[in-house]
């Protein structure tokens, strides 16, 4: 996809004296949900831009990540429960006539439950599902960063079908779950740790969460009830640790829709903690997570200490990993 992030054809118009009282720059973040290769959007009230489409989104609060934000202003909105996925790119957007200057920050999210509906009706008074196409032949009818970030994407409609999850689904592995994944041809040592992680689930140490695209297994993770570092334990008490986080394949955030769903149930369990190991070696890890909002704690590496399985579920390799771990907190701030 052309990047959003090029600037070469910005326009720089003429600043009003008498709209600089609040001289100040915001960031928005607006949420491209697809569905059937269509996008919500909404017609606007009340504020700036009143009368156009737009993405579902707003204020950036203190605090929040980008995603953090999309998450929370689409359930305000919309009455959606959905996963931030994926950075899209950003818009650089002034404003003169109304005295306003935001960067506004596209991100992309997977619906997981929920009918749409307008939530806050002083604030949009319609709600469409359209194509990237019919949007761009709505261009009069736009709000103004919804119109130059079709601008900077001119190859988005084909993007989003060629990286989409629109059927991805998240659960708890089920013994049916574990005899299909036996049938997959990745081979009987990886079949061994899926099994290993089903039973400690079914010993009720840990939930384990497969992602699906209709039929296909694209992803899983382990959700630990308790961290399994007796160093993090004995400094921060037991709150739940992700593990094992597998995407099959990579770069389509079928990662990130997985974190988020840990995230989604730590929070409605009501645990305000979170929290991962990662192998100082894996550089792009470390980055993805403290994009989502993680910080490493103050208690130096980790020692993560595993065993890999032979095809007969037997030890192959004992391993012992230097790791830096992060949490995150998972409590929400209040929107306005």
């Amino acid at each position: 996809m052309s990047s959003s992030f090029d600037s070469e054809s910005e326009i720089h118009p003429v600043i009003r004296p008498d709209t600089m009282n609040n001289a100040t720059v915001r960031v928005g973040v607006a949420a491209i949900i697809v569905e059937a290769s269509k996008v919500l959007v909404m017609k606007r009230a009340g504020s700036h831009g009143a009368g156009t489409w737009a993405l579902p989104g707003g204020h950036q609060e203190f605090g929040e990540s980008p995603e953090q934000t999309a998450e929370r202003e689409v359930l305000e909105e919309t009455g959606f429960e959905v996963a931030a996925t994926q950075r899209l790119g950003f818009t650089n957007d002034f404003m003169p006539d109304e005295g306003k200057h935001y960067i506004t920050i596209f991100v992309r999210c997977e619906r997981r439950a929920g009918e749409a509906q307008i939530m806050e009706p002083q604030k949009a008074t319609a709600m469409e599902w359209r194509t990237i196409a019919e949007l761009r032949a709505k261009r009069g009818e736009l709000f103004a960063p919804l119109t130059r970030f079709l601008e900077q994407s001119p190859d988005l409609e084909q993007w989003l079908m060629a990286n989409g999850k629109q059927s991805l689904q998240i659960r708890r592995c089920t013994a049916n779950d574990i005899a299909f994944m036996g049938e997959l041809a990745r081979g009987p040592a990886w079949l061994a740790h899926c099994q290993r992680r089903y039973a400690r689930q079914e010993a009720g140490e840990a939930d384990y969460y497969l992602a699906w695209n209709d039929r296909d297994l694209v992803g899983q993770v382990t959700l630990l009830h308790r961290s399994k570092y007796e160093n993090v334990r004995a400094a921060l008490g037991a709150f739940p640790e992700m593990n094992a986080l597998e995407a099959m394949p990579t770069g389509h955030g079928t990662g990130g829709a997985l974190i988020a769903f840990c995230e989604d149930v730590v929070r409605a369990r009501g645990i305000e903690r979170i929290g991962l190991a990662v192998e100082q070696e894996n550089v792009g890890a470390r980055r993805l997570y403290q994009r989502l909002g993680y910080t490493p704690w103050n208690g130096g590496v980790v020692v993560d200490k595993w065993t890999e399985l032979n095809g007969n579920g037997g030890m192959a390799n004992e391993h012992a990993d230097t790791c830096d771990y992060f949490v995150k907190h998972t409590k929400l701030p209040v929107g306005e």
